[in-house]
């Protein structure tokens, strides 16, 4: 016999089963019943009541997790998620969670803090449920938006080599000063030392955000012999006040290889973005036997941007000249340095660069959309302190890129806000982070609720 017990009331019951039989010892036998009535409610319990989104950069972002769990015995319904307070502007429920969660299942929502000025930021996340004893729950935000504004410097090259000239004829060559910060970099010193090399054109003395300018340093010796000076430049850079360039040239004779350039520099000016731009440099022997040129390629931070569209030919007799053409094609806005080298058999000048330089202005949307949301890759990779990440959107979505240690710890984020569809270049700046691999991880939001994610990885190696 099976009995089932269905309470119509909360509380206590009792009841009784009667057994009627033709037993002679016991015609009816009573059995006792009890039970106790209880209401199914669901009961909601959160996994934090504040969330501390720490200091975040102006322009960056930050994201943090709240997880909602069930305790009660009936599925919890979730009738609003919403902001209020003073700074709700600054943070953005990026997931909500779902709703009914079952008994003793959870969820979660993502909230991201963007803050729009400095100092402490704070706003109220509330849900309403129908737990019958919270029906409002209330968790406390606050961050801290920071903003760190300074100056820092970059030169196009550590090591100048003047290669091989005769005594009496001066070489010059030209070193791009960057300014890849966010403040003006005031260059107060630039000294030349060491003999047989000269200071012909100082850079600017102040160079804005983003810019760069251009010194000039010559090399004329004196005597047969090898010659080494020093570049030194002083400037308002916090973290590296004197940046030094090596210096070295050769005085002998012109025997062999000798490989001369028309110009140290190839400045493409203002140019709009996705629309190329040719130049050409010149390149000369005046030694007395072939120059062999064995590799020409494009190097440095905005590589990408840069192209060979035209190879020098080789060899080039004593006394020939050649040229290879250059193709800028930006695919974003700001300034843009790079290096074309150059490898030859002169025993002078092995490895010649030349800076190349921009301007890409214009708007940095791309003609047609890519076919898919993804991480397109990260040059260069390896990289020692800074390599740019290209990705693409197939849809309008709103990007937030994360970069993650071996551990899973968020080492850095960068919030891109709402783009449309098309190809974006972000500069990572990773000289701060210890050596190691790290996974970049691209999180896109669209209009229509989906939640897209890419992911690739990179290897810091200073």
């Amino acid at each position: 016999m099976t009995l089932r017990f269905a309470p119509a009331a909360a509380g206590s019951i009792s009841g009784a089963l009667v057994i009627t039989s033709n037993a002679s010892n016991a015609p009816i036998h009573t059995v006792t019943l009890t039970g106790n009535g209880m209401i199914s409610v669901p009961a909601i319990s959160l996994s934090a009541t504040m969330l501390d989104f720490g200091s975040v950069e102006l322009g960056s972002s930050a994201i943090r997790s709240l997880t909602i769990s069930n305790l009660g015995n009936a599925p919890l319904n979730l009738t609003g998620q919403s902001l209020t307070g003073a700074h709700a502007s600054d943070y953005t429920i990026v997931r909500m969670s779902g709703t009914p969660i079952a008994p003793a299942g959870s969820d979660y929502i993502e909230i991201r803090f963007a803050p729009s000025a400095t100092g402490v930021r704070t706003a109220s996340l509330l849900i309403s449920s129908n737990d019958p004893n919270t029906p409002v729950s209330t968790v406390s935000l606050a961050g801290s938006g920071t903003s760190t504004a300074q100056p820092h410097i970059s030169v196009s090259q550590n090591t100048i080599d003047f290669g091989t000239t005769n005594p009496g004829t001066p070489v010059d060559r030209d070193l791009v000063i960057s300014n890849t910060g966010t403040a003006a970099l005031v260059l107060v010193g630039q000294n030349v030392s060491g003999t047989s090399f000269l200071l012909l054109t100082p850079a600017v003395g102040t160079i804005a955000p983003g810019g760069n300018s251009i010194a000039r340093i010559r090399f004329d010796p004196p005597s047969m012999g090898s010659f080494a000076g020093t570049f030194l430049v002083s400037s308002n850079d916090p973290v590296s006040p004197t940046v030094a360039v090596s210096l070295h040239g050769v005085g002998g004779g012109s025997t062999g290889p000798r490989l001369a350039l028309g110009a140290t520099v190839l400045d493409f000016g203002a140019v709009p973005i996705l629309q190329a731009k040719e130049l050409d440099l010149e390149i000369r022997n005046i030694g007395t036997s072939d120059l062999v040129i064995s590799s020409q390629l494009i190097a440095g931070t905005d590589a990408l941007h840069f192209s060979i569209v035209q190879a020098a030919g080789s060899p080039v007799i004593p006394g020939g000249r050649t040229a290879v053409r250059v193709r800028h094609l930006p695919t974003s806005a700001g300034p843009k340095v790079a290096l074309l080298r150059l490898t030859t058999n002169d025993p002078g000048l092995p490895t010649a660069e030349v800076a190349l330089i921009s301007t890409a202005v214009g708007s940095d949307e791309p003609p047609s959309p890519p076919p898919a949301t993804r991480i397109l890759g990260a040059y260069p990779n390896p990289f020692s302190s800074i390599t740019t990440l290209t990705y693409s959107l197939e849809t309008s979505a709103e990007v937030e890129l994360f970069v993650y240690d071996i551990h899973g710890r968020v080492s850095s984020s960068n919030y891109q806000g709402t783009r449309d569809a098309g190809c974006y270049i972000v500069t990572f700046d990773g000289s701060r982070l210890p050596r190691g691999a790290y996974a970049v991880v691209l999180k896109a939001f669209t209009k229509d609720g989906r939640r897209m994610t890419h992911v690739t990885t990179i290897h810091c190696v200073h």
